[in-house]
Order: C-alpha cells, then structure tokens, then sequence
C-alpha cells in the first residue's frame, strides 16, 4: 500500500507540473486573446470611420455631378451664346457692308461722319459683348479644369478607399479566425482550470489518505514494540518454565535414587 501511495504522489507530482506549465501557456494565450478583443474593438472603430467617409465620398460625389450636370449645361448654353454671336457679328458685318454700300451717292461721295460714328459705335458695343462672354467662357473652362481635378481627387479617394476596405476585409477575416481558434483555446484553459481544481481535491485525498497511513503505521510500530516486548517476556516465562521442569525432573530422579 505505502508503495502504491508512493507511485500515485510520484504520479501526482508529475501531473502537476505539466498542468502548472500548461496554465502559465494558457494563461499567456488568455492575455493574447485579450489583445485580439482590443484590437477587434479598434477594427470596428476603423470600419466606422471608413463608413464615415464612403458616406462623405458618396456625398461628394452626388455633388460633383450635379455641379458638373450644371456646368455642362451652361457650358452648353455659353456656346451656343457665343455661336449666335458669332453669328451676329458676320450677319452685322455684312449689313454694314451693304449699308456702306447704300451710304454712297450715285456720284461715289463717301459717307458722311454721323454715320461712321454710328457704325464705330455698334463695332465698339459688339467687341465688348464678344469680350465679356469670352471672359465667362474661359472661367467656364477654367471651372471645368478644376472640376476635372475635383474628379481625379475623387477617384483617387476611391481607390484608396478601396484598398482601406480590402485590408479591413482581409484583416477581418484573419482577427476572426484567430478569435475562434483564441475561443476554442479559451475552452480548453476553463477544461484545464477545471481538471487543476480536481487534482486539488485528489492531491487533498492523497494528503489525508498519507496521515491516515503515517498514524497506522505509528499504531503498528506502537504495538509491534508492545508485542515485541510482550513476547521477549513470555519468552523469558518459557524459559524459565523449562528450567523450572528440569529442575522438577532432576528432583524425581533423585528422589526415586534415594528410595532405592
């Protein structure tokens, strides 16, 4: 028995150490799975703000084409303006022709001065009109370069936008993954702690089931002595009984030898 008890505290010992060493790495996994926790929080905080800015972009976006809806149109309406003027300006230059034309008398006199000023006048209105819609025609351009830049600014932002979510995505999936597998180790460290609380309470058994042993042994070793001391004495008895007996024996025999 003792040596079995020995074998199951050998035992015991032994499994104790490798799910001591088996908490300290669960225990370390544990911390790990909480810095996962933390960083999926993060993650969702980044998704938030990526969602943040797909809805600024769209916003962007929608405006920008509406803008870009209004300046076509009135880039469309500008040159059409400017064709009529053009158109104006060949359809005026031809009536002052013919007006020209109709200022001269049958005898080739040139025209008179009032009406030079008139058609000085009109020529002078005309360039500053054609002027101004010239200067609003290269602002619409410029506008529209800008708005050119506006979308390459946009699309740029898309990509990159782009890129963001399949990183998120990516890493996602592999925070995911690790979660689990951390959930599944997280499972296993509650088995262990469990087990551990087991072999707590065997180790607590084995504990007494010693005391109950060293105490049987100290009783045994007790009475072992008592009897031992016990048969040292009736073997002392014995001995003396069997000398008494010889003594007896030697008596008779000398008795019977003096009655004869």
């Amino acid at each position: 028995m003792e040596q079995e008890l020995e074998q199951l505290t050998a035992c015991n010992e032994k499994e104790s150490q490798e799910k001591q060493k088996l908490f300290a790495e669960k225990a370390d996994i544990l911390e790990d799975l909480q810095k996962t926790i933390r960083e999926k929080e993060e993650l969702k905080q980044l998704e938030v703000q990526v969602s943040s800015m797909e809805q600024e972009l769209n916003q962007l976006r929608a405006c920008n084409e509406k803008e870009s809806q209004e300046k076509q149109k009135l880039f469309a309406e500008k040159a059409e303006i400017l064709e009529d003027l053009q158109k104006t300006i060949r359809e005026k230059e031809e009536a002052q022709t013919v007006g020209s034309s109709s200022d001269f008398d049958g005898t080739g006199a040139k025209p008179t001065e009032s009406v030079q000023r008139k058609g000085e006048s009109r020529k002078a209105e005309a360039v500053c009109r054609k002027t101004e819609i010239l200067e609003d025609l290269q602002k619409t351009i410029r506008e529209k370069d800008e708005f050119k830049q506006v979308e390459v600014q946009v699309t740029s932002m898309e990509q990159e936008l782009n890129q963001l979510r399949a990183c998120n995505e990516k890493e996602s999936q592999e925070k995911q993954k690790l979660f689990a597998e951390k959930a599944e180790i997280l499972e296993d460290l509650q088995k262990t702690i469990r087990e551990k609380e087991e072999l707590k309470q065997f180790e607590v058994q084995v504990t007494s089931m010693e005391q109950e042993l060293n105490q049987l042994r100290a009783c045994n070793e007790k009475e072992s002595q008592e009897k031992q001391k016990l048969f040292a004495e009736k073997a002392k008895i014995l001995q003396d009984l069997q000398k008494t007996i010889r003594e007896k024996e030697e008596l008779k025999q000398l008795n019977r030898w003096w009655q004869k």
